[in-house]
């Protein structure tokens, strides 16, 4: 049995350490799926490990049922329930009587008090966060970044030459020019704006 887990355990190192010098992303390319396949294999390869070496534990402490591996679950749910076993329901049977309903004495499992406080305590954080210290994204706090971040934009495209608005654009008229720019206007822009520029769904391009 010690030996089976040494070797066990050897071999769980061994496929960590080829694991760990398996890098994902290739240089340029995103990624390699050479070196992805290889890193699902390890990890196929060590769950089929850890299901062998449960099988061999367990089967020799003749624990078919798995009662010894469930047995911190088990635990760790009844903490969480705390619910009173069937045959000591009479010690917390109430005195109350509707229509031959009776009433048992629970406690509030400690699950429903974890969840209930936890609201608590994440409704006090989000409210100091958010409305206290101004620190979290609110729509209007969102809306004055993005102005923000546009400004900034708009200004390296003035500083770069590339901003277009009509003082920047160069008026065509050439006639080659304009053709092209009928061909462009009657395959994108006539559904909405109409064939004069007179506006449809858009706006209209032909006022003044």
């Amino acid at each position: 049995m010690k030996s089976i887990n040494k070797n066990f355990f050897a071999l769980l190192l061994v496929m960590l350490n080829l694991l760990n010098h398996t890098p994902l992303l290739a240089a340029e390319g995103g990624y390699d799926l050479d070196k992805v396949m290889r890193v699902m294999l390890i990890v196929t390869l060590i769950v089929i490990a850890f299901v062998i070496w449960l099988a061999v534990v367990y089967s020799e402490k003749n624990d078919n049922e798995g009662k010894i591996l469930k047995r911190p679950l088990v635990a760790f749910k009844n903490y969480l329930t705390k619910l009173t076993p069937l045959e000591k329901e009479k010690e917390i049977l109430l005195d109350h009587n509707y229509d031959g309903i009776h009433e048992l004495d629970h406690k509030i499992p400690p699950w429903f008090n974890f969840l209930f406080y936890g609201t608590i305590v994440w409704g006090t954080i989000y409210m100091l966060v958010f409305h206290v210290f101004s620190d979290g994204q609110v729509q209007l706090n969102e809306y004055k970044k993005e102005i923000q971040q546009a400004a900034l934009e708009k200004q390296i495209l003035i500083k770069s030459g590339a901003l277009l608005s009509e003082e920047t654009v160069t008026q065509l008229t050439d006639d080659v020019s304009i053709s092209e720019g009928k061909e462009i206007y009657l395959k994108n822009c006539v559904s909405c704006h109409g064939v004069n520029g007179e506006g449809l769904v858009g706006p209209n391009l032909a006022d003044d």
